[in-house]
């Protein structure tokens, strides 16, 4: 088995803080310290949906939109701080108050999904991601409906220290069938892919590593 990077203190500590911010201890993992396509018979596959996955998920829940962000997006600060530019977030224009006053109703997403307008729709998804990725006071308008479609749900988490993906093998991270859309949440330290080796991402997925190693 191939040795995973050293890490310094730093990279330890900045690994447990994101432990932290997913509600998970530092040594909260969801197999063991370490994932390795070789225990798998070659082919590790995580999925939110536990028939899928060979890896059970760990589930954090979440209760709005704001706290989903929390978990997995770039804190406002960022932006109105100036340490990162959010040129590149595409914020959508939000609908006429009478419509996110009606969509903020919505029994559930599927009710959601029934009453929105085509351009509701993509409208709704694109001002989610641009409230997790970017500056959220800039899709504000959304937020109520947002909350009707997105703000409720668990998130599906894995974790471990060292994630290493054999010679000719595969990590493979698939979708939720009932909700394909769903993120995906990787925190890691290491991950070594050796020759061959293939890391496939089918689904919405935010990974975070400290270091990310591909063998020729």
């Amino acid at each position: 088995m191939p040795s995973p990077a050293t890490l310094t203190d730093a990279d330890i500590q900045e690994f447990n803080a994101r432990q932290a911010r997913l509600g998970l201890s530092a040594d909260q993992f969801n197999h063991s310290d370490d994932m390795n396509t070789g225990d798998f018979d070659g082919e590790i596959i995580v999925s939110p949906d536990p028939e899928i996955s060979k890896i059970e998920p760990i589930f954090v829940p979440f209760n709005s939109i704001k706290e989903l962000k929390g978990l997995i997006g770039t804190p406002d600060s960022a932006f109105s701080e100036g340490k990162m530019s959010d040129r590149f977030i595409d914020y959508p224009t939000a609908p006429p108050p009478d419509r996110i006053s009606l969509l903020a109703k919505a029994k559930d997403a599927c009710d959601f999904d029934w009453q929105a307008s085509p351009d509701e729709f993509h409208g709704a998804h694109k001002a989610a991601e641009s409230y997790i990725m970017g500056n959220s006071a800039k899709v504000a308008a959304w937020e109520p409906m947002l909350n009707a479609r997105f703000g409720v749900g668990r998130l599906a988490v894995f974790a471990a220290k060292n994630v290493v993906i054999g010679k000719d093998e595969k990590f493979v991270v698939k979708p939720d069938p009932n909700d394909p859309l769903a993120p995906v949440k990787l925190n890691f330290q290491s991950v070594t892919v050796e020759e061959g080796g293939q890391f496939v991402i089918e689904a919405k997925v935010d990974l975070s590593t400290l270091t990310f190693t591909v063998k020729d």
